[in-house]
């Protein structure tokens, strides 16, 4: 179940919920593995071409460094932290919707990819991972750098 927001008056945020109801009694897949510092989950799209699976996650306001991505098996995992561009010291907040903070982004790719054929590139916020789809993978683990 999704973790009370704090930010929200303490209502559980419903995306978390539904993703976490539609992901984990639809497809079978093994157990979430999750840092437990991570406090935010970017947007994320994917979809496929006739050639590519495309990953492409909303991150503005971060650098191409802040991010590790990494090919597990069937599975991408995207991490990174954005950091927080306020200035330090004691604030009083209005309104606070902007997340900060590190990040996981475990996607399990729906298609056979080759996991040696992987880009990411990083723009106008959004960080984009193509993967060349093949007919069935050999198991692996592989890091890829950003573009």
């Amino acid at each position: 179940m999704a973790e009370p927001d704090e930010k929200n008056g303490g209502v559980p945020n419903m995306q978390d919920l539904v993703e976490g109801l539609l992901s984990h009694h639809t497809v079978p897949r093994a157990p979430m593995m999750v840092s437990a510092n991570v406090v935010w989950r970017p947007a994320t799209d994917v979809y496929e071409t006739e050639e590519s699976i495309v990953v492409r996650i909303d991150v503005s306001g971060m650098r191409r460094d802040d991010f590790e991505i990494i090919v597990d098996g069937e599975d991408v995992v995207i991490r990174g932290q954005r950091r927080d561009p306020t200035p330090p010291g004691k604030k009083h907040f209005h309104k606070m919707e902007i997340n900060v903070g590190p990040f996981e982004r475990r996607i399990r790719v729906p298609v056979p990819f080759d996991p040696h054929q992987v880009s990411a590139s990083y723009e106008n916020g959004f960080l984009e991972l193509t993967m060349r789809k093949m007919e069935k993978p050999p198991p692996t683990r592989i890091k890829i750098d950003i573009e």
